[in-house]
């Protein structure tokens, strides 16, 4: 029979057998004989059946029937992997595979991590066959992402980091960035279709993608210059699929704290529930959300330094908020990210689906501030109170609430700590892995100064600047709370401050100004004045390019050093006229909020009607 009929057939008879013979019999009479049958001829016929079987049978079968017999012949099988055995492993780990999306996240670490060390075997003893290895590196990275970042670098990463090391004994990076075969190795050679130039890129670039690239060039320094450059010579041809199951990833037993939910799940957990797990968002055809529109745009980091010239494109849509979005923050490796709305809520996106992923609903005031902490496996919201909730395991961590409601927050550089801000113009920098404020400033005159409305921090340098709605800028040295300078920058409310260059600081308002001041050491050099048409509420740099949205339309400009004097880039006026966001309901949508993935060269747009546009 052809693959097809046999699927066909499958599918058929295994979706019914259970509902028919009940659980006990289908495991004693079908499920026992198929797994038998793993170790015998043609394997890969078995492997989709005993899939359908465990969907129909549930994670306490599987526990129970299925993965302690899969590891067992994982391990009976991987001594004969260069004397036929290839094909019962390769099946097996299909199988293993095909089950995480099935079972919990704690379930898959005790039972594949903790208890067993056969994956581990087979890894750091690879059999000379790219098709096990292949299968292996990619169990691997499924289980990374349904465990989490936290427990992948705990428990994964020490052994990954040893088969990634391997990869020096058999490529080595020249001066002009070429990755080549280093000379023949003896009995060394024929594992070079182990560590093949496919398996190392693959390998490197989904747990950059979950991890990220800092923690990997940490864990390897010796190496990661050399994987990096593996990774640029493939094309991202494997992707982390959502999970099917109704368990969301990376969740646990843990008991609830916060309230999460999905689209899909809502009506099956209602009020009864702190959590709604996430459905999978719809299948993507092939027109403006298709999995790959980012493949198309993909630049290569040497080009971040250009001017950044906009066309003016949206090549995507993310849409599910009720509410304008206010704020907004992406993920380094540029996977995800993070939005806070007007209608209270925070949720999390995938990069490469229109549909968000999580949505924390805890707060009770609209989402002032969102960032990623612990290299996104938390977020700090800010919205009337400060959320720090764990991502992975769909907890909040940690609660900070006042009688003055916080306006603003700011990650610092070390990642423990965050900077928040209340209309009483305290600052408190909460210690978010001791879970409590470590300690607070005020900054008295709120009268005189106005409230505080956004905060910003020194790229280089100790000082941190605050904006308030009286247009007034006041900065501080951040290891004392001592004022440095106080001086009225705008007529309007200041809604943005950003740090540019190794000295300046922009400003932006609403009245329709934006500037970019030098902040010497002495009184604050204005450098640039920028006139837009419509009140200035979004603002972002990347390096020396900045983006402003004023109302509903974006600009850009590259301003060059701020110690240098400014590259010639044009007049006094920023020009926002001629790319306007459409409302998905009527007229122009203005835009709140702005992000920038610099890989992509691609911004998000937070937008007043709801939704988050991919701009080129």
């Amino acid at each position: 029979n052809t693959d097809n009929q046999i699927a066909y057939l499958s599918s058929l008879l295994m979706s019914n057998i259970p509902d028919v013979l009940g659980e006990v019999l289908t495991v004693k009479y079908v499920l026992h004989p198929l797994l038998l049958q793993l170790s015998k001829t043609h394997p890969e016929y078995i492997v989709e059946v005993l899939l359908i079987l465990a969907k129909k049978l549930g994670e306490k079968v599987i526990l129970e029937h299925y993965l302690g017999q899969l590891l067992q012949l994982l391990q009976k099988h991987s001594s004969k992997a260069t004397k036929g055995g290839e094909e019962v492993l390769i099946s097996v780990l299909q199988v293993i595979k095909g089950l995480l999306d099935e079972i919990s996240p704690s379930a898959i670490l005790q039972q594949l991590i903790l208890d067993s060390n056969v994956l581990f075997v087979l890894l750091l003893n690879p059999s000379p066959h790219s098709s096990l290895i292949k299968i292996l590196i990619q169990t691997f990275i499924y289980i990374s992402y349904r465990i989490g970042s936290i427990d992948t670098c705990a428990h994964i990463l020490p052994y990954i980091k040893q088969f990634l090391h391997n990869y020096s004994d058999f490529f080595e990076l020249l001066e002009d960035g070429t990755v080549v075969p280093t000379r023949e190795q003896g009995s060394h050679e024929a594992l070079r279709s182990v560590y093949s130039l496919e398996i190392g890129a693959m390998l490197y670039d989904q747990l950059c993608s979950l991890v990220s690239n800092r923690l990997l060039r940490n864990e390897i320094p010796k190496h990661w210059k050399l994987l990096e450059a593996i990774v640029k010579t493939q094309p991202k041809s494997f992707q982390i699929p959502l999970s099917r199951s109704s368990t969301p990833p990376g969740s646990s037993s843990m008991p609830a704290s916060g309230s999460f939910s999905s689209s899909s799940s809502l009506s099956s957990f209602g009020s009864l529930s702190s959590f709604a797990s996430l459905g999978s968002p719809p299948a993507l055809g092939s027109g403006k959300h298709a999995d790959d529109w980012l493949t198309a745009i993909s630049k290569s980091e040497g080009e971040s330094n250009r001017s950044w010239n906009l066309e003016g494109k949206v090549l995507n849509i993310f849409s599910g908020n009720q509410g304008g979005i206010r704020c907004m923050d992406a993920l380094s490796n540029e996977s995800l990210f993070v939005t806070g709305s007007k209608d209270c809520t925070v949720k999390i996106w995938n990069i490469h689906h229109p549909q968000a992923k999580l949505s924390y609903n805890e707060h009770t005031s609209g989402v002032t501030g969102v960032h990623f902490i612990f290299n996104g496996t938390s977020v700090a919201s800010c919205g009337g109170s400060v959320h720090i909730w764990d991502t992975e395991r769909k907890v909040r961590t940690f609660l900070l609430s006042s009688d003055v409601s916080f306006t603003s927050m700011l990650p610092t550089k070390e990642d423990r700590i965050i900077v928040v801000a209340n209309l009483e113009n305290t600052l408190s920098f909460l210690d978010v892995s001791m879970g409590k404020p470590v300690y607070e400033w005020y900054l008295p005159g709120a009268a005189l100064y106005g409230s505080c409305k956004c905060i910003a921090t020194a790229n280089n340098g100790n000082w941190m600047a605050i904006g308030t709605n009286t247009g007034d800028i006041v900065t501080f040295d951040k290891r004392t709370g001592y004022i440095l300078e106080m001086w009225k920058a705008h007529e309007g409310p200041i809604t943005q401050l950003k740090s540019f260059g190794s000295n300046g600081l922009i400003s932006t308002s609403m009245d329709r100004m934006m500037c970019l001041w030098k902040m010497n050491g002495n009184v604050p050099t204005c450098m640039r004045r920028v006139r837009a048409t419509d009140p200035i509420e979004a603002c972002n740099v990347y390096k020396q390019n900045v983006f402003v949205g004023g109302g509903p339309k974006i600009g850009s400009a590259n301003f060059g050093d701020v110690d240098d004097g400014f590259s010639e880039t044009g007049g006094d006026v920023f020009n926002l006229n001629g790319i306007i966001m459409q409302s998905r309901r009527k007229g122009p949508s203005p835009i709140k909020a702005l992000s920038v993935l610099p890989y992509y060269r691609v911004l998000l747009l937070g937008c007043d009607d709801g939704t988050v546009r991919a701009l080129v």
